[in-house]
């Protein structure tokens, strides 16, 4: 007696009349697209290591690919490939493409959105592949996983300069009318508390915004991994939003709170531990809150149906993999040569002029040396015709990884402060030792008060201009002057600010005469 399985659970090849694909082509494909994924990663990585609002970036790799599996691991496609010719030579031709974004990526290292273009490249490949090889049913599993991958990209300069600074005035306000309802004072003054005995700054790390780019992260995974249905995580997000918010301002309220009953120096003491424990806190409220709104999973018995067919997407496996590999390689070896045949800055171009009465050199910030991690560095104050002004110098050694260092910019870390820009950058160039140095003029507000800064950036002694819109007007010869340096590329940071008040004008000609007084120039030339 011989036993016949059922059609409903059997399962079948792809097309009753069509050729098994051959397991290494299928393969591949998928191989092609694990790499574009790890490309991916790789270009987000710098911002996961050097921003610690976006350290939470290392995981969600590792969900997204258990998310995957999760929606995957039973699927049996219901529909046969589309167009299998076309498709695969429009597979190839967006492949062509990886070069050129590339490219892209390595010749504007500062700005943040090639990193986004190379998301929705990979995100747009990834669905139309699954779509064209498993039918709607695929493309819309998979339309979550690809979506969550976006909360690991950093936000664009702009957006996380206006939110942070909305959030921090917020918070500022929050806590000042806590203060008042138990008796103390408290005036909000920007991204300043006024109390009895001293300023307390609520700085980037208080705003909220770390917790809300992480809150987003944390809610959107929990939500998947709970399976909750679409309006439960719009709930979830949500609270979660909410929560990261009132956790910031209870580490603000608290810390100033007990800036009035112990004393100004207790919120240095109690700063990163409060910080801390709230932090740690945020993931466990969502997990909690993703647990009460789950409801009990019902597992039903899957009925697999046609299998996939992956291979059909490389015509030829190893001219495909070689479009896109050589196109990373080359650009990655053209930055080897500039490299080798630039010359080679080891020590700082800029120096403080030792006889200059009116310096005094003060020791860098802790936090703010730890954020930089340069080779060497100080801030320094000097005289001027009304009061003082002050100022900063670093230097970063030839690395890999230095040209991380030019994403703290003026632009947004001043606005991390509370200032905002009061009127375009313009650009000066100061004569230092008979040579032309190019400067960026910044002009900022905060309320009553204004900031003139001051800034240039060197990379290898080639001048990067302060506004990222103009880097490539700014750089005559780009890229082969060594802006794409990254291996044997060193950086050098100089800038001074000089307050003065609304209804002054900038004290442009004084702040170009003082910086031709304060720095000394002297080029070396060495391989």
């Amino acid at each position: 007696m011989s036993t016949v399985l059922s059609p409903q659970v059997q399962p079948q090849a792809l097309g009753s009349s069509a050729k098994a694909q051959p397991p290494a082509r299928a393969i591949l494909a998928l191989g092609v697209i694990l790499a574009l994924w790890f490309w991916l990663i790789w270009a987000c990585a710098g911002y996961w290591r050097h921003f610690v609002q976006y350290s939470y970036g290392w995981f969600v790799p590792l969900l997204f690919f258990i998310f995957v599996h999760n929606r995957f691991a039973t699927f049996r496609t219901d529909s046969e490939p589309s167009h299998p010719k076309a498709t695969r030579n429009i597979f190839l031709i967006l492949l062509l493409a990886v070069p050129l974004l590339e490219y892209i990526r390595l010749a504007d290292p500062v700005s943040r959105a090639p990193v986004w273009v190379i998301y929705f490249f990979v995100a747009a490949l990834t669905g139309a592949a699954t779509y064209l090889t498993g039918g709607r049913s695929a493309l819309l599993k998979a339309i979550f996983p690809l979506f969550f991958f976006a909360t690991a990209l950093p936000w664009f300069s702009a957006w996380e300069s206006r939110a942070t600074v909305a959030l921090m005035k917020l918070v500022v306000a929050a806590t000042a009318e806590l203060l008042h309802w138990c008796n103390f004072l408290a005036e909000p003054q920007g991204a300043l508390i006024k109390l009895s005995v001293g300023m307390v700054g609520v700085e980037e790390a208080c705003s909220g915004i770390q917790s809300l780019q992480a809150g987003i992260m944390y809610a959107l995974a929990m939500g998947e991994l709970f399976a909750l249905n679409f309006t439960r995580r719009i709930g979830l997000l949500f609270f979660t939003i909410a929560a990261a918010f009132l956790s910031n301002l209870l580490r603000v309220f608290v810390l100033c709170y007990q800036a009035n009953v112990r004393g100004i120096a207790v919120v240095d003491e109690l700063h990163n531990t409060i910080g801390t424990i709230l932090a740690l806190s945020l993931p466990l409220f969502v997990i909690l809150g993703a647990k009460r709104l789950s409801k009990p999973v019902v597992k039903t018995a899957t009925v697999p149906n046609k299998k996939w067919a992956l291979g059909f997407l490389v015509p030829a496996p190893a001219f495909s993999l070689l479009v896109a590999l050589a196109g990373i390689l080359f650009w990655h070896g053209w930055i080897r040569y500039l490299d080798h045949s630039s010359i080679i800055q080891k020590k700082p171009y800029f120096a403080l002029n030792a006889a200059n009465g009116n310096l005094n050199k003060i020791p860098v910030p802790k936090l703010i040396w730890e954020a930089l991690t340069p080779t060497d560095g100080t801030y320094f104050t000097f005289g001027r015709k009304l009061g003082t002004g002050s100022g900063y110098h670093f230097f970063w050694e030839p690395h890999w990884d230095n040209f991380n260092v030019l994403w703290h910019h003026p632009e947004t870390c001043m606005v991390g402060a509370g200032w905002v820009l009061a009127k375009d950058p313009t650009f000066v160039s100061v004569k230092l030792d008979g040579i032309d140095t190019d400067w960026t003029i910044y002009v900022f507000k905060n309320g009553d008060d204004r900031l003139l800064q001051i800034w240039g950036a060197w990379r290898n002694g080639v001048s990067v201009s302060g506004n990222r819109r103009d880097i490539k007007s700014a750089s005559k010869g780009w890229p082969a002057q060594g802006l794409f340096s990254s291996a044997r590329s060193a950086t050098e940071v100089v800038s001074c600010g000089f307050p003065f008040l609304a209804g002054q004008n900038a004290p442009i000609d004084e702040a170009t005469a003082i910086i031709s007084s304060l720095f000394r120039y002297s080029r070396a030339t060495s391989k």
